[in-house]
């Protein structure tokens, strides 16, 4: 009775849902940054450390890249650093208060479309502790999809106020603006005006009552989708990976359809939540998988269809919302994915379409509580109980997901248990590795990563770098500097490979000195001293010891050869490395 008192007051319930959503991810504020994508957007980000820079903001791609435009994202971060610098715990702060205010507008949107209060709070109570969602916002990187669902949910609110309330134009102007945020915040968003004629189609039954008037209050935010892709253009962020073959689409799709009923499993059971999810695209049509997937899905439709006039017009209204929120990541559109071979299915897909899904739940635990109890077999009291020991166990779950993320190599090597052909959690756990100087346990899942995928220009330079160190903690000098003059292309590492190698630089010179006072007629570590010494500006000293070589060894072309090329001022990185390959 306490409960429904509080569910009938707005003010109580608003209350309860930041309690309960800041309490479910209390651990995460203690949480690091992840260096897999924080590294990129937060960390080494120069343009959110200077307000200066927000017109750069404004019109760069997110991550650096030609796939995404998510200006709101970046600027959300340079408010933080701002206000309270590079603490990752206000940024994980926002990210939980952003989730909060988004299971309040879901409250209210329900409201709106359900008409039902106490169905609307328990959809929102179930958003905001369910574990599912763990990963969109406990990972800072994750609130592209929270801004994205919280704007579409806005805009889906004051669409539907600006038809139910006073002042028309006014709430279509704010969902119009609403809209256009959410793009600036992820691509996904373009499925709201598609979302938008469901519910006008299937909730409002608008081809039978207010006809076309409401369908064509929809057109603007097509065109608003138009001068989105204007804006992109022009910037020259449209990167998007279209032609491919028919029977690849499908085997895509068909692996984003299985997919989907493991996420469905996932709002039962999160029994088994991990980071980067993936899956292995299936490779033919006669796969066993394949087939039970389409007689899976070909099943619940004919269902659907037979018992059509038992189930309500939500019931497939919010149905549509799940596949609706999910299509622009089933591989129709282009593909999502992160190596040759599989496709995404990460876990924060799921963060606007979860809400389809939790209502759907909600309704299907009214309806069994209600026959339970009218046929007596439990009482209020017990299911009461049962609804609130299912509650705890979400809230429980989602806690020890935010015990994970304290740790960043807890996360990923979880996620390697699960999975350990993902090649962005390989180069993930091995940057994480060689932050906290492991470097030896670092080039093991490196070595893997590039074993799979060697053509990750940034993650390749990480995995030399840090495998290198492994060599150079074994004391194998020498292999250590031929595995970063190997690199070809630092990109933005640049500096930092340069750095290591004058480090190995003079830790070699210092070792091939020690070793000529033991053995001065060495003729391959006086050449390799002046190599180590031309390399760090020692022209001098360097031409000594080759002629030091020359003298003990007149027979060999190659000091002659490196003191001409010392003399034309040339680096002489090739013929160190074969002087280093010949050594190994």
């Amino acid at each position: 009775m306490m409960l429904t008192r509080m569910v009938e007051n707005r003010g109580l319930s608003i209350i309860l849902l930041i309690v309960l959503g800041l309490s479910a991810y209390a651990f995460v504020f203690w949480a690091p940054f992840m260096a897999i994508d924080d590294s990129i957007s937060i960390i080494y980000n120069e343009d959110i450390k200077d307000f200066s820079r927000f017109g750069r903001v404004l019109t760069s791609s997110f991550f650096g890249d030609k796939h995404y435009y998510r200006p709101l994202v970046p600027l959300s971060f340079m408010l933080d650093y701002h206000l309270f610098g590079l603490n990752p715990a206000i940024f994980h702060l926002t990210n939980v208060l952003l989730h909060v205010l988004t299971a309040i507008v879901l409250f209210f949107l329900m409201g709106q479309i359900w008409g039902d209060r106490s169905g609307a709070f328990f959809t929102a109570l179930l958003f905001v502790i369910h574990p599912v969602h763990s990963e969109a916002v406990s990972y800072v990187a994750g609130r592209s999809n929270i801004l994205s669902a919280l704007f579409v949910l806005l805009a889906f609110l004051f669409f539907i106020l600006s038809w139910n309330k006073k002042g028309r134009m006014g709430w279509y102007a704010f969902s119009l603006a609403s809209f256009f945020s959410a793009l600036l915040a992820k691509e996904s968003a373009v499925i709201l005006p598609i979302l938008l004629i469901a519910y006008l189609l299937i909730i409002e039954r608008a081809l039978s009552s207010r006809s076309w008037v409401m369908l064509s209050s929809v057109i603007p935010y097509f065109v608003l989708i138009g001068v989105y892709v204007l804006i992109r253009h022009y910037l020259g962020i449209m990167e998007i990976h279209f032609g491919r073959a028919a029977d690849n689409v499908f085997l895509e799709f068909t692996t984003f359809l299985n997919g989907c009923l493991t996420y469905l499993r996932l709002f039962l059971f999160p029994v088994d939540l991990y980071f980067d999810r993936a899956k292995a695209v299936y490779t033919d049509y006669t796969q066993l998988p394949v087939i039970l997937t389409w007689l899976t899905y070909a099943m619940i439709t004919v269902l659907l269809v037979r018992y059509r006039r038992y189930a309500s017009k939500y019931v497939y209204f919010f149905i549509a919302w799940f596949g609706i929120f999910l299509f622009p990541v089933s591989q129709l559109i282009t593909s999502i994915g992160m190596q040759e071979g599989r496709i995404a299915l990460s876990e924060h897909f799921l963060y606007g379409a979860s809400a389809g899904i939790i209502v759907l739940m909600v309704m299907v635990a009214r309806k069994a509580g209600a026959w339970m109890m009218k046929n007596q077999l439990c009482s209020p009291v017990v299911w009461r109980f049962f609804m609130f020991g299912i509650m705890l166990f979400l809230t429980l779950v989602t806690l020890q997901q935010n015990l994970y993320v304290k740790s960043p190599i807890a996360v990923l090597k979880r996620s390697y248990a699960y999975d350990p052909q993902n090649v962005r959690v390989l180069y993930g756990l091995g940057h994480e590795l060689a932050l906290k100087r492991r470097f030896q346990e670092a080039s093991i899942y490196f070595r893997k990563a590039m074993a799979i995928d060697p053509n990750r220009t940034t993650s390749t330079v990480l995995a030399h770098v840090a495998i290198a160190n492994a060599l150079a903690e074994e004391g194998k000098l020498l292999q250590a500097i031929a595995e970063l003059e190997s690199i070809r292309e630092g990109g933005e590492l640049k500096i930092m490979v340069r750095n290591n190698l004058r480090s190995f630089y003079r830790a070699a010179i210092y070792q091939l000195k020690k070793n000529l006072q033991e053995n001065p007629n060495d003729t391959e570590r006086h050449l390799l001293l002046g190599r180590f010494l031309q390399k760090t500006g020692n022209a001098s000293e360097s031409m000594k010891h080759y002629h030091q070589a020359m003298a003990l060894n007149p027979d060999d072309q190659r000091p002659r050869i490196y003191v001409r090329e010392l003399e034309d001022g040339q680096s002489g990185t090739e013929a160190t490395k074969s002087l280093l390959s010949e050594r190994k």
